[in-house]
């Protein structure tokens, strides 16, 4: 079975992928554990589709902590 994904959908997952990494690597740094913990909530506030995405590009070990947070939106 063949799975054709929408490009809209890959072009914002990578985004959200990116804006993430940007994030939790320091290049965007937060002041504190608590603004991290507020800016992941908002970063999960996606659709159910978007979501699906995420858990599928995030099993490479550099991606674990994004697994972890998908895993527990749902």
């Amino acid at each position: 079975m063949r799975f054709l994904y929408p490009t809209s959908k890959v072009r914002k997952t990578l985004a959200k992928i990116i804006e993430y990494m940007k994030k939790h690597t320091g290049e965007e740094p937060v002041a504190d554990e608590e603004e991290l913990r507020a800016w992941n909530g908002e970063f999960m506030k996606v659709d159910t589709i978007t979501l699906y995405f995420l858990l599928n590009v995030s099993p490479p070990a550099t991606l674990c902590s994004t697994l972890l947070l998908c895993s527990g939106k749902i």
